[in-house]
């Protein structure tokens, strides 16, 4: 099922599951602005871009030997 922006955690929950934990608590960059006032509530690719995600880079090992 497709999922719009403003509800991309339902998708990216599905893996990062501590991650989600944390964004429905407010902990994870999901909330901004005031107790008392007015409060932003973002999704995850406000911050984070589903086409192009960070993820470490390797060298690659040499091939085992024979």
């Amino acid at each position: 099922e497709s999922v719009g922006f403003d509800a991309s955690y339902r998708l990216c929950g599905q893996c990062h599951g501590e991650k989600l934990r944390d964004w429905e608590r407010g902990i994870h960059g999901s909330q901004s602005g005031s107790w008392a006032g007015v409060r932003l509530r973002r999704s995850c690719v406000t911050c984070h871009d589903p086409h192009t995600p960070r993820r470490p880079t390797f060298d690659p090992l040499p091939p085992p030997a024979h």
